[in-house]
């Protein structure tokens, strides 16, 4: 039986994991990421378009381990792992105009979300799931499809988070 109520690295004694007196574990060191973007409102994108870089990015909660390149769009990866990752919108546009985002690793899709627009009211799109990548990879968030008249929400109404499983 192993009894500790944290676990540190050796080097920095950083503290990787800790147990409260009830039992539940904190990894305060594990890699996440939380944003949205800064338009609490319809923001127009076109198909290449990243979903926030540095002059529209917010951050839900402070970055761990992950780091944001606000020039590209792109989030890097500490460690390698399985990673959690999702993305979510409200898409408006005119009669039968589509829209297409999709979560990528290194420039490949993993995940994608589509849809239609009718032009009266806002659509909702979200894609997700688990990747596995190493140290130095990255993630983006990219428009991969959008129709002349396509905006998607900004604000509350959409986000990009992410974390490392292990």
């Amino acid at each position: 039986i192993l009894k500790v109520n944290t676990i540190q690295d050796a080097t920095n004694s950083t503290t990787a994991m800790s147990v409260d007196t009830a039992g539940r574990v904190n990894f305060p060191t594990l890699p996440r990421i939380s944003v949205s973007h800064s338009t609490n409102g319809g923001v127009s994108y076109s198909t290449g378009d990243q979903y926030v870089d540095s002059s529209t990015v917010v951050h839900n909660i402070t970055a761990v381990g992950i780091t944001f390149d606000g020039s590209n769009g792109r989030f890097t990866l500490p460690v390698a792992g399985d990673y959690h990752v999702h993305y979510f919108t409200m898409a408006y546009g005119g009669s039968s105009v589509v829209s297409e985002w999709a979560i990528r690793l290194n420039d490949t899709n993993k995940f994608r979300g589509y849809v239609t627009t009718n032009g009266n009211y806002w659509k909702h799109l979200s894609c997700g799931g688990i990747i596995t990548a190493t140290a130095g990879q990255y993630v983006n968030v990219q428009c991969t499809g959008s129709g002349a008249t396509y905006e998607s929400h900004g604000g509350t109404y959409s986000g990009f988070s992410m974390h490392l499983l292990g």
